[in-house]
């Protein structure tokens, strides 16, 4: 109710009492929704701030302000120096005026989201707070005056109709006093209604986390009322720095664990799909088999040949295996043994990740569920820094920031535009990771990630390669020339446009352009 008429009445006429004689100081913004107005008379100080933003509008009195020294301005010069000769009430109308010396005023139009402040000398309307507001424009004084005739004769004609200023909650107190439709009395329940409007004002909070209300009634327990009083300056303070408090917290505790909801639901789709794969790789990997089938028969084996079809003596039937036709026997077998020694190197790496991630899961629902009970600003933004929850909410993942894949255990990252590969390549990738690029043409920057201990295989740094030429203006060539060189030797000099670089020392490759759904599929 801080924005319904009958309190801004009680307001405009408090305010009536103590602004005459005070002279403007200074009028300013330190942001686009507030607006401040410092008065003085003699050393006492009088300052009124309006927060006019979208979401909430109100009035507020502070003791003292301090202006900041950087990002505010001044606004409305022509009352600086003015002395206040009177307040200005408009009849039914969520508005008054601010009187100044020489026929200037400032409008209060206190409309919820349309709030605004408004500049007249003389009744003509010389400059607004917030100009985006163009309904605003020509809005004439002469115009907010709503003089309506509410004794007993109208009202019993005209019902709640000459009574336009009841909100909902003035209407849901009248109904609670036993106001109805065909009662004989509802003249003296009206007026019980608006002789209780000009009693205490009452802050109501039921509960730390929702939100203060300035009432006109009395709140709905005893408990609920945090503040009672006659005087409407002192309530208005008492339910702003409340609200602005309690608001404040549940917008950035909202935010805080929309941001945990969603790493914990990316994390545990991260742990299914991982579970998933390790699933599928230990049921379908057979390399270390082949690998001793072929051993068991490189008798039978000759050069050349691409598929064997030879005696499992691990499932007691024939299996038909590929081989590498530019290969020995022997280094057919030797090719199994490696791949299934790195895929138990992926293997170990797909669990020591998942031990990883479980252990990030339960930390993020511990962070969860402290800062779902936490009810102070300064301890809720303490927390998110100390905890590094801050950079966790803005920063993309790796995941999200660039295209990945993973290969015999290693991983490419790919990037996705020309500002997207300035930052894989000169903030992401390591020194030792391995970087290509289609030669002479544009396209993505590719990563292979280092393994320690492990030097860059042929057959990836060519798949790698291939991505590198798919992702390029080279893409439907048959062949593709791609530069590789490990990361320390590409460098980007100031002044060059985004994803440029120069590369000391490189090697090419000669590749057909390649997909990632591609290389899946070999």
């Amino acid at each position: 109710m801080h924005l319904n008429y009958y309190f801004l009445r009680r307001l405009s006429a408090r305010l009536a009492e103590v602004l005459p004689d005070f002279e403007v100081a200074e009028i300013f913004s330190q942001n686009k929704d507030e607006l401040v107005l410092s008065f003085l008379k003699g050393r006492t100080e009088f300052h009124i701030k309006a927060q006019l933003n979208g979401q909430f509008a109100c009035l507020v009195f502070p003791e003292e302000f301090a202006r900041a020294r950087k990002n505010s301005i001044d606004l409305f010069p022509d009352l600086i120096g003015l002395q206040v000769t009177g307040i200005r009430q408009f009849a039914n109308e969520r508005s008054f005026l601010i009187e100044f010396a020489h026929d200037y005023a400032l409008l209060f139009k206190m409309h919820g989201k349309r709030s605004n402040l408004i500049l007249y000398q003389n009744q003509e309307q010389k400059a607004l707070f917030n100009n985006q507001m163009k309904f605003d424009l020509g809005l004439d004084l002469q115009t907010l005056d709503r003089h309506l005739d509410q004794a007993q004769q109208a009202f019993e004609k005209e019902g709640l109709a000459v009574f336009p200023t009841f909100d909902k909650v003035i209407n849901g107190r009248l109904k609670a006093l036993g106001f109805e439709e065909g009662n004989p009395n509802n003249w003296q329940v009206l007026q019980t209604l608006l002789s209780e409007m000009n009693g205490p004002i009452n802050v109501c909070q039921p509960s730390a986390e929702e939100l203060p209300q300035l009432s006109l009634f009395n709140c709905g327990k005893t408990g609920d009322t945090v503040k009672s009083t006659n005087d409407p300056i002192e309530a208005l303070n008492e339910f702003y720095y409340r609200y602005a408090r309690q608001f404040h917290l549940n917008l950035e505790r909202a935010e805080a664990i929309k941001a945990l909801q969603k790493r914990i639901k990316q994390t545990a789709g991260y742990l299914k799909k991982t579970n998933a794969k390790l699933e599928e790789i230990e049921q379908t990997s057979r390399h270390k088999e082949l690998a001793d089938i072929l051993m068991a028969n490189l008798h039978q084996l000759k050069v050349g040949v691409t598929k064997a079809t030879l005696f499992d003596f691990y499932n007691d039937s024939e299996v038909d295996i590929k081989l590498k036709k530019d290969l020995s026997p022997q280094k057919n077998a030797e090719y199994y043994y490696r791949k299934a020694k790195n895929q138990q190197v992926e293997i170990d790496r797909l669990y020591d990740n998942l031990i990883t991630r479980e252990d990030e899961k339960q930390r993020l629902e511990q962070h969860l569920a402290k800062i779902r009970e936490m009810d102070q600003v300064k301890a809720l933004r303490r927390y998110l820094k100390i905890e590094n929850l801050l950079q966790a909410q803005s920063g993309k993942t790796e995941q999200d920031a660039f295209k990945k894949t993973e290969i015999d255990s290693w991983t490419i990252l790919i990037g996705r535009n020309a500002k997207n590969n300035d930052e894989l390549t000169q903030r992401i990738a390591s020194k030792n990771d391995l970087w290509l690029h289609a030669k002479d043409v544009a396209g993505s920057h590719v990563i292979i990630r280092q393994i320690p201990g492990r030097t860059f295989p042929s057959d990836i740094i060519e798949k790698a390669a291939q991505l590198a030429a798919h992702y390029s203006k080279r893409k439907n060539d048959t062949l593709c020339p791609v530069i590789f060189t490990p990361r320390k030797y590409v460098r980007k000099p100031k002044g060059l446009a985004p994803g440029q670089v120069i590369v000391d020392r490189e090697e090419v490759v000669l590749v057909t352009p390649a997909s990632l759904e591609e290389l899946q599929k070999q």
